[in-house]
């Protein structure tokens, strides 16, 4: 099913509600880990880095194409897999190092002066 004029709610429950994502969206890629929805996201021609960053941070660097003819290449596995538990803790340590980050920057009122990525690869 195709969505394109669907508001905030519909749009989450069509991703929550979906048996496979393929998108150029980074939300409907957030969305779709979030709720272990089998997605592929494919690559945005200027708009890229936020997704690359998050699915390499995941480990799900392969679920990202360049164009939809490369889902002719796509392992049916992939395409039926959802996130998995391996996400699910690497997402939650991110999270712990997000938090870390926000409290030891906002401890004395000011934000640092330069944001170093503490993201491993």
């Amino acid at each position: 099913k195709l969505a394109i004029d669907s508001g905030p709610a519909e749009f989450v429950g069509l991703i929550q509600n979906a048996s496979l994502v393929v998108s150029n969206s980074f939300h409907a890629t957030v969305f779709s880990i979030l709720f272990s929805v089998p997605f592929v996201t494919i690559g945005h021609s200027s708009r890229n880095t936020r997704m690359e960053g998050l699915l390499t941070t995941l480990g799900l660097r392969d679920r990202l194409i360049s164009n939809p003819e490369e889902l002719n290449r796509l392992d049916e596995a992939i395409l039926r897999s959802g996130s998995g538990a391996t996400t699910a803790a690497t997402i939650e340590e991110e999270v712990r190092k997000s938090r870390k980050f926000l409290a030891s920057s906002l401890g004395n009122g000011a934000l640092p002066t330069k944001i170093e990525n503490t993201c491993e690869s």
